[in-house]
Parts: structure tokens; C-alpha cells; sequence
């Protein structure tokens, strides 16, 4: 039996932190770009409950009946270097706790690994997010993968008419065992200026041992021109590789502030 205080890890740290783009679509990375000059900063709070398989730092695979609770605060700031070149700093705070038959239960919370990425217009309607995951995280505490990681995101965003677009985007982080890879489709219908209907598709794979779809309706509303707060829920479909395993619906909360607005 493995001792899961060592080599237990959320599997959902892996399949869903690089989903969050904190800008709608809320889950899902958009195809916006910000002018030179222009600030934007997203805050955004998620959690969940996943049961089965549990996939470790290493993203290598133990079998077990566990349950693994988390929390997480993102806070996402983006610069406009040019009109076709933005910066990202991601800063996520991470609380999670397991229990198990054999070791009970098990707590740790605190900084998780920051991301440092780029934008890039490549052409119209369409762009790439280029960037390092860096191991600031603990990976004793199991915040982190105790690695640095680089991750690509390729984004095609175009309007279909003046209120409903639709976005395409593909990407992975890589590392020297086990990759991951995500993909999604996400709508967005505009109510008002003030209301906008979101719905995705998306979904997560480890290296082909690992592949979980969702789908994930959601609201945002525009408080003012520069403030807007945005409420979504990720529901899982489709679970591939362990029929035991599978992770409830998750809440996502955020806010986004954009200065510049």
C-alpha cells in the first residue's frame, strides 16, 4: 500500500488549473488582447470534491479509495505591452485536504506554483499563450510539482454577429513524464451590455492515462465599465480511464477589473 501523505496529489491540480483564463469565457482561455498600456486584474475562487484515483506530483497513478477536498484563489494581472503582446503574471493560493480508509485525513494550504506567460496576436481572430510554470509551490506539502513546466495555448475567437461569438482553443504543459493536454468550445451570447450567457465544452488529458469532459454554463455581469463579476460551474460528462474515479460539479466565483475600461 502506497502512503499517500507522501505521494498523494489532487488529480484536479493538474486537469484544471491551466483551464482558468479568469477572462470569459471563465473557464476556458479567450482570444482577448489588451491595448498598450492597459492593465487588467482578475481574481477568481474555486473549488470542488473529487473521489477515485488519486495522480501525485509526478503524475504517476495510485489506486485507493480517497477523497480529496480543495479551494483555490487565483489572482491573474495582465499587461498590454503593445497592441499585439501581453504579459500574465498567475498567482494561486491552494487549500486541500484528503481522507483515506487507511491514513485519514490530511491538510496543507498556502502559495502553489505561479505562472509567468505571453500572449501573442499571431492574426486576426486568432493568438497563442506561451509561458513557464514555475515550482514556487511546496511539493512536501503538496502545492506544487516541484518542477518548472512550459505551457502553450493556441486560441481562435471570432464574433459570428455583433452579440455571439464563439472561441476554439487548444494547449499542454509538458514535463519529462508526463504531459497534459486540454482542448476545449465555448459560446458567448451577449443578453445586454450589461449580461452575458456563457457555455463550454473543454476538456483535460495526462498522457493518454487520464481524460475527463466537461461542460460549464455560466453568467457574467458588468457592474460598471470597469468592474464585472462572473459565476460558472464546471460539470463533468465524461470520465476516461477509471470508471470508479470522477469529480463532482465545481463553483467558480470571479471578479475582473479592468482600469483601462
Amino acid at each position: 500500500m502506497y502512503n499517500y501523505n507522501i505521494q498523494i496529489r489532487k488529480v484536479l491540480f493538474f486537469l484544471f488549473f491551466y483551464s482558468v483564463s479568469f477572462a470569459f469565457p471563465m473557464i476556458q482561455e479567450d482570444g482577448s488582447i489588451l491595448e498598450k498600456g492597459e492593465i487588467e486584474v482578475d481574481q477568481l475562487f474555486y473549488g470542488g470534491k473529487y473521489t477515485g484515483e488519486i495522480i501525485n506530483s509526478k503524475r504517476q497513478t495510485y489506486s485507493g479509495d480517497v477523497q480529496s477536498y480543495w479551494l483555490e484563489s487565483w489572482t491573474d494581472i495582465w499587461y498590454g505591452v503593445s497592441e499585439s503582446f501581453n504579459l500574465r503574471l498567475m498567482v494561486p493560493i491552494d487549500k486541500w485536504s484528503y481522507k483515506d480508509i487507511e491514513s485519514g485525513r490530511e491538510d496543507a494550504s498556502g502559495l502553489s506554483d505561479i505562472r509567468l506567460a505571453a500572449k501573442i496576436k499571431i492574426r486576426d481572430n486568432f493568438s497563442g499563450l506561451f509561458g513557464l510554470k514555475t515550482k514556487t509551490g511546496s511539493e512536501d506539502k503538496m502545492l506544487g510539482t516541484g518542477k518548472n513546466e512550459p505551457f502553450v495555448k493556441f486560441v481562435y475567437d471570432t464574433y459570428v454577429t455583433s452579440n455571439f461569438n464563439f472561441i476554439l482553443n487548444s494547449g499542454g504543459q509538458f514535463n519529462s513524464e508526463n504531459n497534459l493536454y486540454n482542448y476545449g468550445f465555448g459560446l458567448n451570447y451577449y443578453l445586454s451590455e450589461k449580461l452575458e450567457i456563457v457555455f463550454e465544452i473543454f476538456g483535460e488529458n495526462i498522457s493518454g492515462k487520464y481524460n475527463q469532459i466537461s461542460v460549464a454554463p455560466g453568467i457574467d455581469f458588468n457592474l460598471s465599465k470597469t468592474m464585472s463579476v462572473g459565476i460558472a460551474f464546471q460539470i463533468p460528462i465524461k470520465v476516461i480511464g477509471n470508471s470508479d474515479e470522477y469529480c463532482e460539479v465545481m463553483p467558480y466565483l470571479g471578479f475582473f477589473y479592468f482600469p483601462g475600461g
